[in-house]
């Protein structure tokens, strides 16, 4: 309170505006530290965790063509943003030998699923193959940083625990195997259910989905850091 003058000039009591209460100090902080987690958090589940600039430029313009390719094509790229090495293949895979293969130790390695016309036009074919055993295999057994595979729509990514591949590359590889296996077998019913073009179909997109599934769970059981963005 404070006074004043009125018109009549006599003093009045005149009432000032009281302070805003501001919310305790422990409220703050928790909001704060929240906050921190979800962008941890977010920021983990981004492809391009743990890249430098020059590698994720190098990366994007690699993967941007990828996405319209035909066949497919394996790129290892340094620390510096550079492609050390390239190589085409046929529609499903590319073929390395031992000496190029071991190139690809501590790299970032991407490389293309081409779209597979069976899947119709729906969501399946808008995301595109995901990474399967055989790539992740490929990495473990090479010791390569990550492993990318971009395909019409997303890009995916497996890095590399920051303590290493602790895990058997063929074992990775059949358990991946085993669990496909074990899918199909529940799915059956469900993928040749119709005409021949319609199972065709159905057992495309069942493809995206079950490899998805089983990469989501092999990162869990092995410790790997498996995520994907759209392109």
């Amino acid at each position: 309170m404070g006074e004043g003058i009125n018109k009549y000039g006599t003093r009045t009591a005149r009432r000032e505006n009281p302070a805003r209460p501001t919310a305790p100090e422990t409220k703050v902080r928790v909001n704060t530290d929240k906050a921190k987690t979800l962008a941890a958090a977010a920021a983990k589940r981004d492809v391009n965790a743990g890249l430098n600039s020059k590698q994720i430029a190098t990366l994007h313009g690699i993967e941007s063509k990828h996405a319209t390719r035909a066949t497919e094509q394996i790129n290892f790229v340094d620390e510096n943003g550079k492609v050390i090495f390239s190589k085409n293949g046929t529609r499903s895979s590319v073929k390395l030998y031992p000496t190029e293969s071991s190139l690809m130790k501590d790299m970032v390695v991407t490389h293309n699923h081409p779209s597979d016309s069976r899947m119709g036009k729906g969501m399946a074919m808008q995301i595109g193959q995901p990474i399967n055993g055989i790539d992740l295999a490929g990495a473990i057994r090479h010791n390569a940083k990550e492993i990318r595979a971009s395909a019409q729509g997303y890009v995916f990514s497996v890095k590399r625990p920051q303590g290493g591949w602790n895990a058997n590359p063929d074992q990775v590889q059949r358990d991946f195997m085993r669990e496909w296996r074990s899918e199909q077998s529940r799915s059956l019913g469900y993928i040749y259910k119709g005409d021949r073009e319609t199972a065709l179909t159905r057992n495309a997109r069942w493809n995206v989905a079950t490899m998805n599934a089983i990469m989501r769970r092999l990162s869990k059981q092995y410790g790997f850091n498996y995520t994907r963005r759209r392109m």
